[in-house]
Formats: C-alpha cells, sequence, structure tokens
C-alpha cells in the first residue's frame, strides 16, 4: 500500500506548483514570464536571419505565446504525473487515460476559477482548452507507446 501511495507524491506536488504559478497575481505573472518571453523573442530573431522571409515578431504575440506554452507545459506534465500515479492501481490503460484525462480537465477548471478571484486575472475556457489539449496529447503518447510496445513483444 505505501508502495502505491508515495506514487501521488509527484503529482500532488506538480499541483501545488500549478497553484502557486496561479495564485500569483497579473503584475507577478507577468513579471515571471518576461525573461521567457525575452527569450522566445530572441530566438525568433534568430531564426528569422536563416529565413529573412518570416514576419516580425510582435510583442505581444511572443508573451501570448510563452504564456500558452507554460500551460500546455504544465498539463503535459501533469497527465504523466496522474498516469504515472494511476499505474500503480490499475494497468487497464483506457481506464488509466480517462481518470488521467478527468483529473486533468478538473483541474484546469479549478485552476481558472481560482485565477477568477485574483486581482489582473481571468477566468478563460481557451485556457482550460489549451490545458486539456496539453494533457491529451501526452496521455495520447504514452498510449502510443504502450501499444507499440505490446505490439512488440507479440509474437
Amino acid at each position: 500500500m505505501k508502495r502505491r501511495l508515495w506514487r501521488w507524491i509527484p503529482l500532488v506536488v506538480w499541483m501545488v506548483l500549478i497553484f502557486c504559478f496561479s495564485a500569483q497575481t497579473a503584475e507577478q505573472s507577468s513579471a515571471l514570464s518576461a525573461p521567457f518571453s525575452d527569450a522566445a523573442g530572441r530566438l525568433y530573431s534568430l531564426i528569422r536571419t536563416l529565413f529573412p522571409a518570416l514576419p516580425e515578431a510582435n510583442a505581444q504575440a511572443l508573451v501570448f505565446f510563452t504564456r500558452k506554452a507554460a500551460h500546455a507545459f504544465l498539463y503535459f506534465v501533469l497527465a504523466l504525473w496522474g498516469i504515472f500515479a494511476l499505474r500503480a492501481h490499475t494497468a487497464d490503460l483506457k481506464r488509466v487515460c480517462a481518470i488521467t484525462f478527468a483529473i486533468s480537465v478538473l483541474y484546469a477548471i479549478s485552476d481558472e476559477v481560482h485565477q477568477a478571484f485574483l486581482p489582473g486575472r481571468a477566468m478563460r475556457a481557451t485556457d482550460v482548452l489549451n490545458d486539456a489539449l496539453s494533457s491529451l496529447v501526452a496521455i495520447g503518447l504514452y498510449a502510443l507507446i504502450v501499444i507499440v510496445k505490446k505490439r512488440r513483444r507479440s509474437p
């Protein structure tokens, strides 16, 4: 039993991390993402030197992209930790995937509701959709790997 319980710790820690990011005001969140947006801008400038036909980067677009990429990363990893925890309880791939997706979506919804109460933050359905799709990508990749491994083992 203890061996199964410890597998939930990374998922809970990751959820706390997401909560901490969500607990920031808009000003704090912007300050945190600024270095990443700047790095994305520098990377895009480098790419433009290789492909000059690309349009100029808009600063707002870079901030938007950085924030959406952060959401995607956080919920991709959340789904992986969910799979890790659930695999200790069942080998049923469909069940693991369905429960992991439900956990991810419900947590994304609660995260957006939480943000609605913070200064300068808002509840956005598009963020829930982004989070759900990111989780779905992680779940899909995991399922694909499991299926391919099973087929390779079968004669």
